[in-house]
């Protein structure tokens, strides 16, 4: 197993690798929740034009290549009596598809009602923001202002949302929960490799001599590269969300990557 170091190489063969794992799956196995023989749908040069042009945002270079090769999976996820607040879905795409209106609306929208909730309701409040307003249209009006400048989030795959910074060549991953936010990914790169590690055998079982039983841990090649990007990476910020993630937990980045230490 080579992970590419090209981007564009390591697209197509992510894209490879996770369809021939989901052709292979046993899915008679109730422990399996994929779809049957599923393969990614790219979308063509002009339809991310068209949709760029539709909801008025520039996607950066990784995610305009992701978008080409991988976008979504010829499959939609059911849900039953699901409701998030103001929305009762059904069958939606399990990625996020530019193609679906409701999905777009909805998930554009996700990080900034749930953040300004936190800010109102639970008080949650960044440090360098000084002195918190009395009122609330105050504090709406404050923290509106501050979430405008920083970089936009597009998403990507349920509350996981590409960082948008369209003449930067990597773009970072978060995980997005309110305030409850945390790296996901150095770059897209990166972030598959995460999202998708079981698929791909950058994993591998080990006897642990200490519990007495089989383990899962990082391939020598995986645990390589996991530790390059942490040496590349670890002293970058990104405006705004970086001071989130580190307020929420002091010890950021650490927390997620500590056993990189």
């Amino acid at each position: 197993m080579k992970i590419p170091e090209d981007y564009i190489d390591f697209l197509y063969w992510f894209k490879e690798k996770t369809e021939k794992y989901w052709n292979e799956l046993d899915y008679e196995d109730e422990n399996y929740n994929e779809s049957e023989n599923q393969q990614w749908i790219g979308l063509k040069e002009e339809e991310i034009f068209e949709i760029e042009d539709k909801y008025k945002i520039s996607f950066s270079y990784e995610h305009r290549e992701f978008l080409k090769v991988l976008h979504d999976f010829d499959t939609v996820e059911g849900y039953e009596n699901v409701n998030h607040n103001d929305i009762e879905k059904e069958d939606w795409p399990h990625f996020m598809n530019w193609k679906c209106d409701a999905q777009v609306k909805y998930y554009l929208n996700w990080p900034y009602k749930l953040i300004l909730e936190d800010v109102k309701k639970h008080r949650y409040w960044l440090k360098s923001w000084g002195k918190r307003p009395e009122s609330e249209i105050e504090i709406e009006n404050f923290f509106n202002n501050k979430y405008s400048q920083a970089p936009k989030l597009l998403p990507i795959y349920s509350h996981r949302f590409v960082v948008n910074v369209p003449d930067q060549i990597e773009s970072p991953v978060l995980s997005i929960m309110g305030i409850d936010t945390v790296h996901y990914g150095w770059s897209m790169k990166d972030y598959l490799l995460k999202e998708f590690g079981g698929s791909l055998d950058i994993y591998e079982e080990f006897y642990d001599e200490e519990y007495k039983g089989l383990d899962i841990r990082d391939t020598k090649e995986y645990d390589q590269y996991r530790k390059k990007m942490w040496s590349l990476n670890k002293k970058k910020k990104i405006p705004f969300w970086s001071e989130v993630m580190s307020q929420l937990n002091s010890n950021y980045p650490y927390r997620y990557f500590d056993e990189m230490k």
